[in-house]
């Protein structure tokens, strides 16, 4: 194991201004891989066990190609240690956001490559951050890392976030990689007992599919933000969640497949934040099951009050089972062309399609319904989106099963009623087939695979073009 020291903080200036000093201790990080580029490809960081240190418990700069397999980061950043004003060390795993630091003590610029090509494995991250609480501070945090993967993570216990897509990170404008995915993929993942699971704070960033996300326990299982993004999270679920199980800042927000389960808890499904940039299509919540809520989707608490202002807010509810009639509380919205869209609904003693228009809208018609606060446009059909396909893995003879022990040759099965899929092994695709009578089946290759275990997941396009991702499988490889 690797046990952080803290011995008695040194002070050093900001970025070398001794004008502006920061208290330090020596511990910094457990285990730090520092601008190693290249030279670092091939280390193994493999069944290690990181706890009851002051800083970071792992962190990246600017270096590639890093193997860590089964770690367990433990009571790690119990200072909020800071070497300049945008970089905390407070956090289980750290990929540094290069480009939003500087030079250690020198303020010169680091280039945007961060964690390039890290393979993180199945990390167990728990009880980071200081008692006295720290926003920024993350059980695993994601700054730059072309080509990078978490996968099979779990952050649990922290007293911020655990799992957090930083701010600016994966924002174009750089030269130095202009046409790289520069943000890590996260494949499955895991987010309990935290004051939120999962939160993004990008801006900008080119379309990435999340897949395979779960948050339970936590105060608010997915916050994400800020203004204007194209994330499409694919099979979302928040369970039991103490304030509210989804809430998004951003237009363009996109969640296929969730679940938002409140338990009976008193916590609300879905809040819609104010939006900084007017929405330009849909945020869509797609295909999904809301249960356990009294409020099903309501607008932020401030938002309610009038205690902060918005943009125009364009929302569709599309294939979405609203159990047990919970409320939808269209409140108090400063702008008044922002709209709902509820589209071939299913639990609501309402028409299957309807839009819901602010109350001083004028010249749209429908009737005011008084519980949901707004006017209701019955039978409408207008801007439905097409539907996605169906992507479920089948569990007959002979197909891979989640966990299983496959060896070299698996045979992946999907009940889909999509026209062709893909199958991936984390970012390769291995096959593409066409479907017969609803099931997509190919058998892939792992003889060569070099990992001990396999990440492995579909992608489904539809005859309209729409698409929809499988779970994602963790099959062993190599026991």
């Amino acid at each position: 194991a690797i046990v952080g020291f803290s011995p008695a903080p040194r002070r050093i200036g900001t970025c070398g201004d001794p004008r502006r000093p920061h208290p330090v201790p020596f511990s910094r990080y457990a285990l730090h891989f520092h601008r190693q580029r290249d030279g670092s490809r091939g280390s193994r960081v493999a069944s290690v066990a990181i706890y009851d240190g002051a800083g970071d418990g792992i962190h990246a700069h600017d270096s590639y190609g890093v193997l860590v397999e089964d770690v367990v980061v433990y009571n790690q950043g119990r200072a909020v240690i800071s070497d300049d004003m945008s970089r905390q060390h407070g956090h289980g795993i750290y990929l540094e956001a290069s480009t939003m630091v500087r030079g250690h003590n020198t303020c010169a610029p680091v280039p945007d490559s961060g964690a390039r090509e890290w393979r993180i494995d199945r990390p167990l991250v728990m009880k980071w951050g200081p008692a006295t609480g720290c926003l920024r501070c993350s059980g695993i945090w994601l700054g730059f890392g072309p080509g990078a993967y978490v996968l099979g993570a779990y952050a649990s216990g922290g007293r911020a976030v655990g799992i957090h897509w930083c701010e600016g990170c994966g924002n174009p404008g750089s030269t130095y990689l202009p046409n790289e995915e520069r943000v890590p993929r996260v494949l499955r993942a895991t987010a309990s007992g935290n004051l939120e699971g999962f939160f993004w704070w990008t801006n900008q960033t080119p379309e990435q599919a999340i897949v395979d996300l779960l948050s339970f326990g936590n105060n608010i299982g997915f916050d994400l933000g800020a203004y204007s993004v194209r994330w499409w999270v694919y099979g979302p679920r928040a369970i039991g969640n103490r304030q509210v199980q989804f809430l998004h800042h951003a237009a363009g927000t996109r969640f296929t497949g969730f679940l938002a389960d409140g338990r009976g808890n008193g916590s609300d499904g879905i809040w819609i934040a104010p939006y900084s940039t007017p929405s330009s299509d849909d945020t869509l919540y797609e295909a999904g099951v809301i249960r356990g809520t009294g409020t099903a989707a309501t607008f932020e608490p401030c938002l309610q009050s009038r205690a902060c202002g918005s943009e125009l807010t364009l929302m569709q509810f599309n294939r979405v089972i609203f159990t047990g009639n919970p409320l939808l509380r269209f409140v108090n919205h400063p702008n008044v062309l922002s709209t709902w869209r509820i589209r071939d609904q299913a639990g609501l003693t309402r028409p299957g399609r309807f839009t819901l228009y602010h109350p001083n809208r004028v010249g749209v018609g429908g009737v005011y319904d008084t519980n949901y606060i707004a006017l209701r446009v019955d039978n409408d059909s207008t801007s439905t989106l097409l539907r996605a396909p169906r992507a479920r893995w089948s569990t007959a003879t002979g197909c891979a099963r989640d966990e299983d022990a496959v060896g070299d040759r698996p045979t992946l099965c999907l009940a889909t009623d999509a026209r062709t899929v893909e199958f991936y092994v984390e970012n390769n695709i291995v096959a593409t087939v066409l479907v017969v009578a609803g099931i997509a089946a190919t058998r892939i290759d792992l003889s060569t695979w070099p990992h001990r275990r396999a990440y492995v997941y579909a992608r489904a396009i539809g005859t309209n073009g729409r698409s929809n991702y499988s779970r994602v499988l963790r099959l062993i490889s190599n026991p």
